[in-house]
């Protein structure tokens, strides 16, 4: 416990780099306009702090932050979005008893298979269905449709403790261990600052995925959140300085700075609800930040990219 509770404790004090004089000089870089600094660096690293791990709920085959990964599970059509192919599709896991020793069983398997995170499914009659995460020896989500209700996280496991079965058999499938990856030919914008900076968004909201799927817990997921609106904000700033100083068109660079502006508004909002726990981290907000972020940088992002390289200011092009 004291050790978990020390790794807590520094990434707490991390700041949007893992270090607070990085970020002091980042945020005094990008707030002064240096060119150099945005278009050859851009960003202290390209990773964000790692997390300190998911820890035991009440139950120690139980992840602290189930409630979270709970809620992914609820669309069966959105879930989708995150499972690995079903080719990939690699075996079937079988139990008995009481629900909790059923949910043990999984925990288990989970541990000693491969394949960081998975998702598990059974239907053992027509009244009954269990969608579950688990990762690393831990169960990381829970939904239960059972009798025609449907319970999630803490009233799931609730409910399935009084449920026993002589066999019960889960379809396992893997599950994306990241939302996005990066591709120099798919996004790159040919100046190295600007690319760390996306690349260093991607990470981020990648760690904010992770952090839910693995069970990690609210808090984590908040300060990773926070990582990542104060960030944004950050990386805005520097596209629209690099697109003042080279004259990029007027109505372009208003119709970017538009926008920059909405998604900020949105996720400002998000970020908001969230810690007041009106709002939770569900595949809904996971693909609405997966495909902005890459469409705009793929998009909108990529036209002054082509611009810079017209005009002799982008440092790098992407191998054919």
């Amino acid at each position: 416990m004291a050790s978990f509770l020390s790794r807590i404790l520094a990434f707490l004090k991390k700041g949007l780099f893992g270090s607070r004089e990085l970020e002091e000089d980042f945020i005094k870089r990008i707030k002064k306009g240096d060119i150099e600094y945005i278009l050859n660096q851009g960003v202290p690293s390209i990773e964000p702090p790692p997390t300190p791990g998911a820890k035991p709920w009440k139950v120690p085959y139980i992840a602290e932050g189930f409630e979270a990964g709970s809620m992914l599970l609820l669309d069966p059509e959105a879930l989708m979005y995150i499972l690995v192919a079903a080719e990939s599709q690699y075996d079937v896991v079988r139990a008995k008893g009481p629900g909790d020793a059923v949910l043990e069983r999984i925990a288990y398997f989970s541990r000693v298979r491969p394949g960081r995170i998975q998702y598990f499914l059974a239907v053992p009659d027509s009244k009954t269905e269990i969608r579950l995460l688990a990762s690393e020896g831990l169960v990381t989500g829970l939904y239960l449709n059972y009798e025609g209700k449907h319970y999630v996280g803490a009233e799931s496991y609730k409910v399935l403790k009084t449920l026993y079965w002589d066999d019960i058999a889960f379809t396992v499938t893997r599950v994306k261990e990241s939302l996005l990856t990066w591709s120099d030919e798919a996004l790159s914008v040919y100046v190295i600052g600007l690319d760390n900076q996306h690349k260093y968004l991607v990470n981020t909201l990648n760690s904010l995925y992770r952090a839910t799927v693995t069970g990690e817990g609210d808090k984590i997921s908040s300060l990773i959140l926070k990582r990542l609106v104060d960030y944004t904000k950050f990386h805005f700033r520097s596209e629209e300085i690099l697109m003042e100083k080279y004259d990029y068109p007027v109505e372009k660079y208003e119709r970017h700075v538009k926008e920059h502006l909405a998604f900020v508004d949105a996720i400002n909002k998000f970020k908001k609800e969230y810690d007041r726990g009106e709002a939770r981290l569900t595949l809904d907000v996971f693909k609405f930040l997966a495909t902005w972020i890459k469409n705009h940088v793929a998009g909108t992002d990529r036209d002054y990219g082509r611009y810079f390289l017209e005009i002799g200011v982008a440092n790098y092009k992407p191998k054919s």
